[in-house]
């Protein structure tokens, strides 16, 4: 056997050889090295994310059907609802936040848990809880909403954002109600009624594939320290599951916060939400047929609407593995993804490397092997050998739309096929030429 083994690896050797030698191979393993490496730096996915994206968008578009249904409430806040305002400066109506917000929370139907995906953020150079004149009654309203919500059980998890300061660190952005205005649980995880408010960062990554699990960031006021903010997603799913197994307790997830990790989330298409979806309209009117869907869920309250008094391109829209969809179906789909453990950890760089070096020495020796092959023969094994490009496409589309796992490192195996489909030419095109000089 130990022979066996060795006679192989001289066989490969002698393969190897002439080709390891070659500037044009040399420089293909370079790239693909390069572009592994790269896909692992913030730099990487400004460059390279997107095109990767469209890669998991054209395997998804082989399916199209989810592997598992949504269980998310969404209620979207349409053109209707938010232009109605008629100002083009005004946001999204606190008065109708906090109608949506008094229904779901009703005890015939209630919601387990509201979340908001609107930016409540005071103007800038403004302090936390400073009101408009113009919109104090209500914010008010908005405020005491969120007060009864809590009185009769149901948690709200309230936005937070976040800017980049000089150094790095990052400066939460003051809403227009303080902390202590809020019921927000005190250390005790008390809030004096049967649930709490909680504070989430709605701050999406890079790269949208990966879950926000948590922030580190100063407040606003001068002279505050780093404290940490679950992300609006964790929030949401965590207090979703507060009477059983919070997500933010797996140990994937919990290791993955600690680590300051990575983990990445399996993906519905905007269509999977559709069977529990509730239009805002349906939820102002208390439409007896449609609140059946608030009952114990958890409900995510956000706007899709577009820009331009409505006659614009559709706002807050992001490219994701299966297409471009609004942020407000980001977070469900993170949502969606903690509650029900689609997630797994990325692919580690190192091993990336291995594989894609692997495959190309693998395809290197297999072409150099069919060019001994006589004739026609040899142009037939070097088109099977450029056509095995199906199995890492066939892969790469079993793993994400099966095992939620993204093999970002396929993509770059795609250079060794152009690299050897161009000496496949070259070779064409030099034996066309040597029987043309024959006759």
């Amino acid at each position: 056997m130990k022979k066996k083994i060795t006679d192989l690896l001289k066989q490969i050797g002698t393969y190897l050889g002439p080709r390891l030698n070659d500037k044009a191979v040399i420089s293909v393993f370079l790239i693909v090295t390069a572009w592994n490496v790269a896909l692992s730096s913030d730099f990487g996915r400004q460059h390279f994310l997107t095109l990767q994206l469209k890669f998991y968008d054209s395997l998804w578009s082989w399916k199209r059907k989810p592997r598992y249904d949504s269980t998310v409430t969404l209620v979207r806040i349409d053109d209707s609802q938010h232009w109605a305002q008629g100002r083009c400066d005004s946001p999204t109506s606190r008065h109708l936040l906090a109608q949506l917000i008094r229904n779901a929370s009703q005890p015939s139907h209630k919601a387990a848990v509201i979340a908001l995906d609107v930016q409540l953020y005071a103007p800038v150079g403004k302090s936390a809880g400073w009101h408009n004149s113009e919109r104090e009654d209500e914010e008010d309203e908005l405020l005491k909403s969120i007060h009864d919500s809590a009185r009769a059980g149901v948690a709200v998890i309230v936005p937070v954002g976040f800017v980049m300061e000089e150094n790095g660190d990052l400066l939460r952005i003051p809403n227009i109600y303080t902390d202590e205005q809020l019921p927000l649980a005190d250390v005790k995880g008390a809030c004096g009624y049967p649930a709490c408010a909680v504070l989430g960062s709605i701050k999406l990554p890079v790269d949208k594939r990966q879950i926000p699990l948590q922030e580190t960031a100063r407040d606003w006021y001068a002279g505050s320290q780093l404290r940490q903010f679950p992300s609006f997603a964790l929030a949401a799913a965590d207090a979703k599951s507060r009477a059983h197994v919070q997500p933010s307790s797996k140990p994937p997830i919990a290791q993955a916060i600690k680590d300051h990790g990575e983990l990445f989330g399996g993906f519905l298409p905007e269509s999977a939400f559709t069977k529990h979806e509730i239009s805002a309209q349906q939820l102002l009117s208390a439409d007896p047929s449609a609140m059946w869907k608030c009952d114990g869920n958890l409900l995510l309250i956000g706007g899709e609407w577009h820009s331009d008094q409505g006659y614009g391109p559709l706002e807050d829209l992001h490219l994701s593995p299966v297409g471009e969809i609004p942020g407000l179906v980001l977070h469900a789909n993170y949502m969606e993804a903690l509650l029900g453990d689609h997630f797994t950890k990325p692919v580690s760089v190192v091993l990336a490397i291995v594989i894609d070096l692997f495959v190309g020495l693998a395809l290197y020796v297999a072409f150099d092997w069919v060019k001994e092959w006589p004739g026609l023969l040899r142009l037939l094994g070097q088109l099977l050998v450029l056509s095995l490009i199906t199995i890492p496409i066939l892969v790469a589309y079993f793993s994400f739309v099966n095992l939620d796992k993204y093999f970002d490192f396929l993509p770059p195996i795609g250079l060794y096929f152009v690299h050897l489909l161009y000496e496949h030419l070259k070779e064409y095109v030099r034996l066309v030429r040597a029987r043309l000089g024959a006759h």
